[in-house]
C-alpha cells in the first residue's frame, strides 16, 4: 500500500499517538500500587492469565474482521473491473461521443480498482501476520498456564502430603494413650506371638518416632516448595504474562496502526 501513496500525517501522527499512548497507559497500569498489590498475591497468575485471554480474544476478532474486509473488497475490485471493461468498451461501430465522455469520466472507477488491490494486498499481509501472532500467544499462554498449574500442584500435593502425614502421627500417639490405660498385664496375641503391654508400648514409640521424622520433613519440603513458588516461580511467572500482554497489545497497537493508515491512503 506504501507504493500507491505517500502516507498522510494526520494518520501517521494520530496512529503513532495511539500506539505510543496505549503501551504507556498499560505499562503504566502494571506499576500503581493498587495492581502492584494483586500481581503480589495468590490470584496474581488467573489474574494476568484472564488479561492475556482478553487479549487474545480481541486479536482474534480483529483478525476476523480484516478477513471479511479483504474478501469483501477483492470481490468488490472484481466485480467493478469486470463490469468496466464490459459496459464501457469503446471499441465496435456504436461508439457516441456520449460514450466516450462516460468512458472517460468513469475511468476513475478503474483507476480506483487498481488502487484497492494494493489495499486488498496490504489487508492480506496484515491478516497473516495476525494469524501468527495469535497463534504464538495463544501457544506460548497454554505453556506458561501449564507451567504455572503443575507448579501449584506440586505445592499443593506436598501440603497434602505432610497433613495426611500429621493425621497418622496424631493416630499413632492416640492408639499409644489408649495402650497407656490398658491393663499392664494384659498381652496381644499377634502373628508374631503375644506381646506385653510394655512391648506395644516400646513398638509404638518406635512408630511414633519414625511418624513424627516423617511429618516433619515432609513439613519441611512443603514449606520448601512453597517459598519457592512464592519469592521465585511465582513472580517469574507474573513477570512472563506481562511481557506476553504488553507484547500482544503492543503487536495489535502497530497493526491498527498500519490499517489507519492505509484505509486513509485509500480514501484519500
Amino acid at each position: 500500500m506504501e507504493e500507491t501513496a505517500k502516507k498522510p500525517a494526520s494518520a501517521t501522527v494520530s496512529a503513532k499517538s495511539s500506539h505510543d499512548g496505549g503501551t504507556d497507559d498499560l505499562a503504566h497500569l502494571f506499576s500503581t500500587p493498587e495492581i502492584k498489590k494483586v500481581l503480589n498475591s495468590d490470584v496474581a497468575i488467573n489474574a494476568l492469565l484472564s488479561r492475556l485471554k482478553q487479549s487474545l480474544l480481541t486479536c482474534e476478532e480483529f483478525m476476523k474482521f480484516i478477513r471479511k474486509k479483504y474478501a469483501f473488497e477483492e470481490e468488490h475490485v472484481q466485480e467493478l473491473s469486470k463490469q468496466y471493461k464490459h459496459f464501457f468498451n469503446i471499441q465496435g461501430s456504436t461508439n457516441s461521443s456520449l460514450k466516450k465522455m462516460i468512458h472517460e469520466v468513469l475511468g476513475f472507477d478503474g483507476k480506483m480498482a487498481q488502487v484497492k488491490q494494493s489495499y486488498i494486498t496490504a489487508l492480506q499481509k496484515m491478516y497473516s501476520e495476525i494469524s501468527s501472532l495469535l497463534l504464538t500467544m495463544t501457544k506460548l499462554r497454554k505453556s506458561v498456564k501449564e507451567n504455572s498449574k503443575r507448579l501449584e500442584k506440586d505445592v499443593s500435593d506436598a501440603i497434602h502430603s505432610a497433613e495426611k502425614a500429621q493425621s497418622r502421627y496424631n493416630s499413632l500417639c492416640q492408639d499409644w494413650d489408649k495402650l497407656r490405660m490398658t491393663d499392664p498385664t494384659k498381652t496381644k496375641l499377634t502373628l508374631r506371638g503375644s506381646k506385653t503391654t510394655k512391648e506395644q508400648e516400646e513398638e509404638l514409640l518406635r512408630k511414633i518416632d519414625n511418624a513424627d521424622l516423617e511429618y516433619k520433613q515432609k513439613v519441611d519440603h512443603s514449606n520448601s516448595l512453597r517459598n519457592t513458588f512464592i519469592t521465585k516461580e511465582r513472580p517469574r511467572i507474573v513477570q512472563e504474562l506481562k511481557d506476553l500482554i504488553l507484547e500482544i497489545d503492543t503487536a495489535m497497537t502497530i497493526q491498527l496502526q498500519k490499517y489507519t493508515i492505509w484505509t486513509e491512503n485509500l480514501v484519500l
